[in-house]
């Protein structure tokens, strides 16, 4: 489980940039 928080946390930008975008 070590990409699980880099998948986690680029899951999370992405997800505000297309909320704001």
């Amino acid at each position: 489980m070590a990409g699980s928080h880099e998948d986690h946390m680029g899951n999370r930008m992405a997800s505000m940039l297309a909320m704001h975008g």
